[in-house]
């Protein structure tokens, strides 16, 4: 028999950017790299301060940065006990933090433009 079979009744394939894989480190190592980018950005801008929009987009990619990164030291203890950690509950606790993560950056993004639109009425009076 393959060592390398999956146990009787299993079916699930290693998909690409699954938790425990190098293509799922990967990937939780460009999500921080691009969080950082994004805090970098949006810090250098001179109204930073004043716009309430964008320190609350910078607080959600501060949090989805640490999250990646937490995330990203999990599947590299993964790779190095060669254990992929894809039980109900890790599965259940990526999602809620991914889903958690994305609600808190796509909030402020969307509430930005109206923001900046209202500001710039404002500021013609």
């Amino acid at each position: 028999a393959n060592a390398n079979a999956p146990p009787p009744g299993v079916v699930m394939v290693d998909l690409m950017g699954a938790p425990g894989t190098r293509w799922g480190l990967g990937t939780r190592l460009a999500q921080a790299f691009l969080a950082a980018a994004a805090i970098g950005f949006m810090a250098s801008t001179d109204d930073f301060s004043e716009v309430t929009a964008f320190r609350l987009l910078v607080t959600a990619e501060a949090l989805q940065c640490l999250w990646s990164l937490a995330l990203a030291a999990v599947d590299v203890y993964a790779l190095l006990v060669k254990r992929a950690f894809r039980t109900p509950r890790a599965t259940t606790i990526y999602s809620i933090g991914d889903w958690v993560g994305r609600t808190f950056s796509q909030a402020p993004q969307s509430k930005q433009p109206i923001c900046h639109s209202l500001w710039n009425k404002q500021s013609i009076f």
